[in-house]
């Protein structure tokens, strides 16, 4: 037992030499897609951090992350917007120009919805997550991307198409976005 753990507390300090956290911050379009007619796109945010575990392979990085995202969409007179806490994992192949980096991959994340809001019109109530609510509390899908790094800053365009209805119609979460990306250590 001593020994395992002296090999996992061995493993970790192994593993973060070789990775570098960072935030990120953007912006999202999301909207439904499905058995909807709430396909009119709404402006969102997403906050948090990454770690990126690269440095073992210059080609080849894994890079999960913690987040707090805003999904939705709208219809014409009914908005809904929906705030989780998202888990993504991703896959990135790595092309190097110089201390520019370019990336592109795909990966899958899961989200767990938090608060969120319906507006019809001037009035505002909450939205209940849960088996026999609203919304499905659970939502997961994937991701494809393309992204940029020189130095400590870089950006990153993302596709994110949700794989689980949230709701009981088949309504499922489809988001495009755009955020920055900041290293708290220098890559090279």
């Amino acid at each position: 037992m001593k020994k395992t753990i002296i090999l996992i507390v061995a493993m970790a300090f192994a593993t973060t030499a070789f990775s570098q956290f960072g935030v990120q911050v953007g912006g999202n379009l999301s909207t439904f897609s499905g058995n909807t007619t709430y396909n009119k796109a709404i402006l969102g945010y997403q906050i948090g951090g990454i770690k990126d575990f690269g440095e073992w392979h210059d080609r080849f990085s894994i890079e999960p992350g913690l987040f707090l995202i805003h999904k939705g969409g709208r219809s014409n007179s009914v908005i809904h917007h929906l705030n989780y806490l998202q888990i993504p994992v991703n896959t990135n192949v790595n092309f190097y120009f110089g201390d520019t980096r370019l990336y592109m991959g795909y990966g899958i994340y899961v989200a767990c919805g938090l608060w969120g809001s319906t507006k019809i019109g001037k009035e505002s109530h909450d939205i209940s997550f849960g088996k026999e609510k609203d919304f499905k509390r659970l939502d997961f899908g994937g991701q494809l991307f393309l992204g940029t790094q020189t130095g400590r800053i870089g950006g990153k365009f993302t596709y994110q198409p949700g794989a689980r209805a949230i709701d009981r119609r088949g309504v499922f979460n489809s988001s495009y976005m755009l955020c920055l990306t900041y290293l708290f250590s220098d890559p090279h």
